[in-house]
């Protein structure tokens, strides 16, 4: 993911986390805030609690951010953070998909 769609600052992270409309599924707990800007900012989240090998985590982050980008959502003027959960590594990528997509499409519309 280019360096514009990153959520970097933790001001930006205290104001998302303190303003955001938070959303929990079995597979993430997604915090969600509109921005000022044309773009998404997005930061995942996937901490060593949930799998202790590093390459499990990637490939987590990876897939998400290839299916924020695949389905317009980078162009959202929104500030998003995604905590994986446990179960998150484990399940299959389409039930990965189909999870985000019930999400954003209840959020967006």
């Amino acid at each position: 993911m280019k360096k514009h769609y990153r959520l970097g600052s933790s001001q930006d992270f205290n104001v998302l986390f303190r303003k955001g409309k938070r959303i929990e599924t079995p597979l993430f707990r997604i915090t969600i805030l509109s921005n000022r800007l044309s773009h998404a900012r997005i930061a995942l989240i996937a901490p060593r609690a949930i799998e202790k090998r590093a390459v499990l985590r990637n490939r987590l982050r990876r897939r998400t951010s290839e299916w924020l980008r695949r389905n317009a959502i980078l162009g959202l003027p929104l500030d998003i953070a995604i905590f994986f959960k446990r179960d998150a590594v484990i399940v299959p990528r389409k039930k990965l998909y189909e999870e985000l997509r019930k999400i954003f499409w209840e959020y967006i519309n």
